[in-house]
């Protein structure tokens, strides 16, 4: 295994010693990291972000993350053009997604930052599914 340097968030550096994959899916299944913590995380190249194995006590909660984008294709609509040919057809994304227990404690527009995606807010319902939903909230 090369000596490949990643970030743990709120941990700091850590060196990937061995990594285990599934031959069958090409899936990582674990890696085995030493952690150095006086590496600076900002000349870090690669970054894990990672889930814990769930639990009983602790099970990873299904959500949605949805995404939103412009209801109009072009910047300025001029004399002339076909109103409903500058109309997105889609405009409104979901990703089903996993999030730590804790997101069962949040209430109705509580905000919340997913790593690596951005922040969202809690919308207080939940899909037919039954999975919590939360909204993007753009920058």
């Amino acid at each position: 295994m090369r000596n490949v340097k990643i970030t743990a968030m709120d941990w700091g550096n850590a060196f990937v010693r061995n990594k285990k994959t599934n031959s069958a899916t090409g899936k990582v299944e674990s890696l085995d990291l030493e952690l150095h913590l006086e590496g600076d995380f900002k000349k870090t190249s690669k970054k894990v972000h990672w889930l814990s194995a769930p639990t009983e006590a602790h099970p990873l909660v299904p959500v949605v993350l949805i995404d939103y984008d412009y209801l109009i294709n072009k910047k300025k609509i001029e004399d002339g053009d076909d109103f409903t040919a500058c109309l997105n057809p889609v405009t409104e994304y979901r990703v089903n997604a996993l999030a730590d227990a804790n997101v069962e404690n949040l209430k109705r527009f509580d905000i919340i930052q997913f790593e690596r995606k951005g922040f969202y807010i809690c919308q207080g319902t939940k899909d037919a599914q039954g999975r919590m939903e939360f909204g993007f909230i753009p920058e």
